[in-house]
């Protein structure tokens, strides 16, 4: 029986599956099976899949979209390992990245661990993602996605058993969903030590879905209405924030720039005030932070073997990538 089982949902995304997959394929010194759950592909995804001949490779094939949620609790399903570990088709893992989460759980005496992340994009500076502190989690995840994506997470199998797996009712959040219940569950180890590239892109969930986002933070506000304290909503806070990096990822910078700044100033964050002054400083001020931000944060090997230099990383999701595996 493998030890960790990865689930990695996937839709018409190729290019950026095949990074995903060779940053699993690569884990050393766990052993590892990965389910590759194929939620509708129009371009040939399964067919690709075949080729690759990894034993470690299972394939499953939803015929129709089915939503993320449905596509990870299936792989749950048919998964065999003891833990559980995500990881979306557009990110992608250090070579160290299970072997030294399974580590932090169980130094912890855990029964699911979180990581620190590397955002980067393709017109983005590198910057490191630290989650909040595990005794921070219970009460803080009602309001702001504390733990960060599925990609920095993994889960022993009986609490994802014993939760049900993910709320097929949601699909933008249901990750964060996720995370409230198991934090209520067991405890928590968080490493922070950043071993997981999180692609940041328009493409991404988050910035397409911008309705669906406000739809389900209210949906969860309804759920979880016992744990919120007085006068108190869940994840408002979070939804005026991804709002503000839609309307900046789409070229909307003065009301982005102001947004900013009033978010920075009503929770005490400098980095979004800094943001916000960048934003109106325009394209001139932000170079300047984004390239003062990679002097402070130099780039781990492993990260841009994954995604190349820093000058070339368009990318175009029905080709290859830096980092992908050599399949036809």
């Amino acid at each position: 029986m493998p030890e960790v089982s990865v689930i990695l949902p996937t839709m018409d995304r190729w290019g950026l599956l095949t990074r995903a997959l060779a940053s699993v394929l690569a884990q050393e010194d766990v052993d590892l099976e990965v389910l590759v759950i194929d939620d509708g592909s129009s371009d040939g995804t399964p067919t690709r899949l075949g080729a690759i001949g990894d034993p470690r490779l299972r394939v499953l094939v939803q015929e129709s979209n089915q939503g993320v949620a449905r596509a990870r609790n299936r792989g749950i399903e048919e998964a065999d390992g003891e833990w559980i570990a995500f990881l979306d088709d557009d990110d992608f893992w250090a070579p160290t990245c299970l072997r030294e989460h399974l580590r932090s759980i169980a130094d912890a005496g855990a029964g699911w661990g979180y990581g620190a992340a590397i955002s980067v994009g393709p017109d983005r500076p590198s910057r490191v993602m630290m989650p909040a502190p595990a005794e921070e989690l219970e009460d803080g995840l009602l309001q702001h996605n504390l733990v960060g994506p599925p990609s920095t997470v993994t889960v022993r199998r009986d609490l994802l058993d014993e939760i049900g797996g993910f709320d097929e009712r949601l699909s933008v959040i249901a990750d964060w969903d996720l995370w409230v219940q198991l934090s209520r569950r067991a405890p928590a180890a968080l490493c922070e030590d950043p071993l997981v590239g999180y692609w940041d892109h328009s493409d991404g969930m988050h910035h397409q879905n911008r309705s669906q986002l406000n739809d389900e933070i209210g949906y969860l506000g309804e759920k979880y209405a016992d744990l919120m304290p007085t006068r108190e909503r869940f994840g408002v806070r979070t939804a005026a924030r991804l709002t503000v990096e839609a309307d900046r990822l789409a070229g909307r910078r003065v009301p982005a720039a102001f947004a900013y700044l009033r978010i920075g100033a009503s929770e005490r964050s400098g980095v979004d005030l800094l943001r916000g002054v960048a934003l109106l400083g325009g394209e001139r001020a932000v170079s300047r932070l984004k390239s003062a931000a990679r002097a402070e944060a130099p780039e781990p090997e492993w990260l841009t073997a994954a995604i190349g230099q820093p000058a070339d990383r368009g990318v175009e999701t029905d080709g290859r990538v830096p980092g992908s595996l050599e399949v036809a």
